[in-house]
């Protein structure tokens, strides 16, 4: 609906800092750079993660301007958090470069230093795995009909755009190109498992490549809002909805789930 919601119990510094950052997802959503289904699951994965780390970057420039402004209580909060590591980037580049934020350079810093914790990538990783399974069956839809999208990284750059329409994401010597495994790789083995699955699923594999061995995707969900398996002939889910001429009628299962 077009809002942001700040939780009102947090202190000053904390409200703006997570303003700044979901304004900035706002935007993102606005100019096109945001997971989507038409994108491979690994691909949304990436994505997920480039979006992050651009959200902080921009919250931590608000950060810093304030705080050369006189207002340092932004960035102290930030310090101050478990993304404090992102801060102490900043600061860093800052104390190297005072023109860091005009350059970029500062905020390119922070893009990076997202990526460099393995509890980040992990949580958002979990995130991007939790959405694809819900939506298991859009996926398929996507690849049978049109095939994924393939991310751009030319393209990604423009994620970095700001307000001069520069983008600290542009190659500079001595930086990872966007392509570069450090951004995409370190996904940890409980969620690389969960992504093996899901395009197995995709693929129409059981587990160990049985390519002899194939399934037809469900093409309903059940009402915990999961995939499951189709429910025409009165199946085993707890209600489901069946058509008839004289309009849908409840199909109750024939077996507990202890639901």
């Amino acid at each position: 609906e077009n809002l942001v919601a700040i939780n009102p119990k947090v202190d000053d510094g904390r409200a703006i800092a997570t303003l700044a950052h979901e304004l900035r997802h706002a935007w993102q959503f606005k100019n096109g750079y945001h997971t989507k289904l038409d994108y491979s699951p690994k691909d949304n994965i990436w994505m997920m993660r480039a979006m992050e780390a651009d959200a902080e970057a921009n919250s931590l420039r608000v950060a810093a301007e304030l705080a050369e402004a006189g207002h340092p209580e932004v960035l102290q909060s930030h310090a101050q958090s478990e993304y404090g590591d992102e801060a102490m980037a900043m600061i860093h580049m800052l104390q190297k470069d005072p023109k860091a934020i005009e350059n970029g350079k500062a905020q390119r810093a922070v893009f990076d230093q997202w990526f460099s914790k393995d509890w980040r990538r992990k949580a958002y990783d979990k995130h991007s795995i939790d959405y694809l399974e819900h939506f298991a069956f859009v996926l398929d839809d996507n690849r049978k009909t049109k095939g994924f999208e393939k991310i751009d990284t030319e393209w990604l750059k423009g994620l970095g755009t700001q307000h001069d329409g520069s983008t600290y994401l542009e190659h500079r010597e001595g930086e990872m190109d966007l392509d570069d495994d450090f951004y995409t790789d370190g996904i940890t083995a409980e969620v690389q498992e969960r992504l093996d699955h899901l395009e197995r699923r995709l693929d129409g594999r059981k587990k160990g490549g049985d390519e002899g061995t194939t399934y037809q995707f469900p093409n309903r969900r059940g009402r915990n809002g999961r995939s499951g398996p189709a429910n025409d002939d009165g199946g085993d889910l707890p209600i489901a909805a069946k058509n008839a001429e004289d309009g849908p009628t409840l199909i109750r299962a024939r077996r507990s789930l202890g639901m």
